[in-house]
């Protein structure tokens, strides 16, 4: 997050969304909202560019992107729902975690 709000990262989502649009309006989005840091990111020993405040944030951005899905009449996904930041390095997935995710994403797409 670097600092950002979750409703200031909201508003790059929207943007976003508004240059997709602009391309063409039949264009067919998927959003996924992040999956949660783990509580400790910021110790030294994994990522202190993160604070307690970031792993807070994150946890606003589920709402956020669901409320941006619905504006724009996205498909939303939770990655959070479904997939955790490894305990390796408490911001990244690991291999069954991606698993998790690919999986569900592909449902998701192959719905269309």
């Amino acid at each position: 997050c670097y600092g950002a709000s979750a409703d200031v990262i909201g508003l790059g989502i929207e943007k976003l969304l508004e240059e997709i649009r602009q391309v063409s309006p039949k264009i067919k989005v998927l959003l996924i909202s992040p999956i949660f840091l783990g509580e400790e990111v910021w110790r030294p020993q994994f990522d202190p560019e993160f604070d307690q405040k970031s792993v807070r944030t994150v946890k606003k951005l589920k709402g956020v992107y669901q409320k941006i899905a619905n504006q724009y009449h996205c498909d939303f996904l939770a990655a959070s729902d479904l997939a955790e930041a490894s305990k390796t390095d408490m911001e990244h997935l690991d291999a069954e975690n991606h698993r998790k995710l690919a999986e569900a994403v592909f449902r998701i797409i192959r719905k269309e």
